[in-house]
């Protein structure tokens, strides 16, 4: 249980008795009481059989809580569920960032939309929550294929918080989404929107919070648009090549940005083989080893690599199924 919620729970015990029991005078107050009796249920358990409450740190609570309490006893109970909604939405949203880092997505999930539900929520508060769930969202959908539906919940989350003011962040966050139901279109639109916010301006990049860089997004973006392209007609074939190009720039400047991240030499190794470049696509994970020498799974890359080109290449000459092989084994143990 969170400090905001032990102390809203403090807060409810200590002035239920006087202010719960007064009649409300206006539907205003009716309001606000039916709003303090429906937080007292979400503390269920909490709350013994003799109305006390295994609760600490009352006075330690916030400046809220002592003001909520005097509006309570006060009978002002607008000013009281103002002050409650507002903790209730703080701890919420501790609640769901905690809860996601803890690798509860699921948990976060329903933390977040405790706090969503909060009519008098503040547009920035709502942008910030939503950007939350849809984190916590896309966590549980990479975790359990169960949940992978809630790609798309994380994507409108992610949209509505760009729409509402949580910037360019949002945006990178809604193309990852976007790319994981297969709409490759969207997730480069919105990839390409932020990268060109970025580089419009000077050290905008810095100012971001984001799980991995904007120019990895981007080329993931571009990667998967490439890949879903068709390439039957003259003007498919240009617009791929369109996308194989930017794929690669985009690739290329994630490597400038972390030159001794083996993740965009693999994923330009993988480029080129796509488009059956097969010694640009060796000399990319020679390049990778170069920076990290004792990569497991670069040097399991290139030993398949190897062997995949070498063996082409005996069968392109005529090579039979022995042949093949043994040109796969000379080429792999020649370079080891």
């Amino acid at each position: 249980m969170t400090f905001a919620r032990t102390s809203l729970l403090g807060l409810i015990l200590a002035a239920s008795a006087s202010a719960l029991a007064l009649p409300p005078q206006s539907g205003a107050q009716r309001s606000a009481q039916s709003h303090l009796l429906s937080v007292m249920g979400l503390s269920g358990g909490l709350i013994s059989q003799d109305g006390s409450a295994p609760f600490e740190g009352q006075t330690d609570s916030p400046a809220e809580v002592a003001e909520a309490v005097r509006a309570l006893r006060e009978g002002n109970y607008v000013a009281a569920k103002k002050l409650i909604d507002q903790l209730l939405v703080d701890d919420s949203m501790a609640a769901t960032v905690s809860l996601r880092e803890a690798g509860r997505p699921m948990e976060a999930l329903a933390a977040a939309d405790q706090a969503l539900a909060v009519v008098s929520i503040q547009r920035e508060e709502r942008a910030a929550l939503l950007v939350a769930r849809g984190r916590a969202a896309f966590d549980a959908a990479a975790t359990d294929p169960k949940y992978s539906s809630l790609y798309e919940e994380a994507l409108a989350n992610f949209e509505e918080a760009a729409r509402i003011g949580a910037g360019v962040s949002a945006a990178f966050r809604a193309s990852r989404a976007a790319r994981m139901i297969g709409d490759h279109q969207a997730a480069l639109d919105l990839a390409r929107a932020g990268a060109r916010w970025i580089e419009a301006g000077e050290d905008r990049a810095a100012s971001l919070d984001l799980d991995q860089s904007f120019q990895r997004t981007l080329a993931e973006a571009a990667f998967s648009s490439y890949l879903a392209a068709p390439k039957e007609s003259k003007v498919e074939q240009a617009a791929r090549a369109a996308l194989f190009s930017e794929t690669r720039i985009a690739i290329e400047k994630e490597i400038g940005r972390a030159p001794t991240e083996t993740w965009a030499y693999l994923q330009l190794s993988n480029l080129f083989l796509w488009e059956g470049q097969r010694a640009e696509s060796l000399q990319a994970l020679e390049s990778a080893l170069a920076v990290q020498p004792g990569d497991e799974g670069v040097h399991t890359a290139l030993v398949k690599a190897l062997g995949d080109h070498a063996e082409t290449v005996a069968r392109e000459g005529g090579a039979d199924d022995a042949g093949a092989l043994q040109a796969r084994f000379d080429a792999i143990i020649q370079r080891y």
